[in-house]
């Protein structure tokens, strides 16, 4: 039977010398943002900013979003906008658009975006879709991320 060995693994136990890996990739420290919205009728394609995680932070697949049963139709997107490098934004790199008319949670993709590295002059935004949000519902975004060294 043969072995193949992850990126880490290799850089870490085959590869001579070493290469010493940033602590976002192991050993990190995980930091927590959690950021609320109630909606008040927004509008298709309205932007929702959560966060802007600090230069160097990669985020977690333990990142998720929870919310109250917002309407039939409406839809959340998780991305980011314009960089702070004028990268063009990616308003689903995290998440495509998810139904949110229904109570429930989604956690985030990050197969989609799992190189993305936040230069800590980007947002982390979600966008409304396909309905407008309701009126006095709930959401709230846990945002797990590893800080960078």
């Amino acid at each position: 039977m043969a072995n193949i060995d992850c990126d880490v693994y290799k850089a870490q136990f085959v590869d001579s010398p070493p290469t010493i890996q940033k602590s976002s990739v192991v050993d990190g420290r995980l930091k927590r943002t959690v950021a609320k919205i109630t909606g008040a009728g927004e509008a298709i394609a309205t932007v929702i900013r959560i966060c802007r995680p600090p230069k160097g932070a990669r985020l977690s697949s333990l990142s998720k979003i929870l919310f109250e049963d917002f309407g039939a139709g409406c839809t959340l997107s998780v991305g980011v906008g314009i960089a702070g490098d004028g990268t063009a934004a990616s308003a689903a790199c995290f998440k495509a658009a998810t139904s949110i008319a229904a109570v429930g949670n989604f956690n985030l993709d990050l197969l989609a975006g799992v190189d993305y590295v936040f230069d800590g002059k980007t947002d982390l935004n979600a966008t409304v879709g396909g309905a407008v949000l309701g009126t006095g519902k709930k959401l709230v975004a846990e945002i797990i991320y590893a800080n960078a060294n």
